[in-house]
């Protein structure tokens, strides 16, 4: 859509020096040509300076996918190092915890005995920051076709 308003400034800038040109002297009719193409040459250079914009939006766009499926493997890695952690752990403490089979990261959060280990502490926080990051990108690649819809009506 900014494509095409770009375009059609680009030609209301082509009819605006036509006229410019095609008037004889300095009347009304020349002054509101020279308005006119003052105009459109602003409005032109917006419109491509923000079809760039969008155009750099979208090819970046394409990684997208890629970046996704980076953080949820290393989530994945994540969660099986914090499993074996809290496995550890709930071999140590069987007979207190008995056999409960909740989520390492659950347990990881609620005890505070795993708390207090670092290299899980730090885990856990990398985990809820790749959540971050994975919610973030998927917000992104939902509104990349709006832009392609602003840009060239595209899907």
């Amino acid at each position: 859509m900014i494509s095409l308003l770009a375009l059609l400034s680009i030609v209301g800038l082509v009819v605006c020096f036509v006229l410019f040109f095609r008037t004889d002297s300095y009347t009304d009719e020349k002054c509101f040509c020279g308005a006119g193409i003052f105009v459109t040459i602003v409005l032109t250079l917006v419109l491509c300076y923000e079809s760039c914009l969008l155009a750099y939006k979208v090819k970046t766009a394409y990684t997208i996918s890629q970046e996704i499926e980076m953080y949820q493997s290393e989530n994945a890695n994540i969660e099986s190092n914090i499993d074996a952690a809290v496995e550890v752990y709930m071999q140590h403490e069987k007979d207190t915890f008995g056999e409960l089979k909740p989520s390492a990261i659950t347990l990881a959060t609620i005890y505070p005995e795993l708390k207090s280990n670092e290299l899980v502490q730090q885990q856990i926080q990398l985990h809820m920051d790749n959540n971050q990051k994975i919610k973030d990108l998927k917000t992104r690649e939902i509104g990349v076709s709006r832009l392609r819809w602003l840009l060239y009506f595209g899907k």
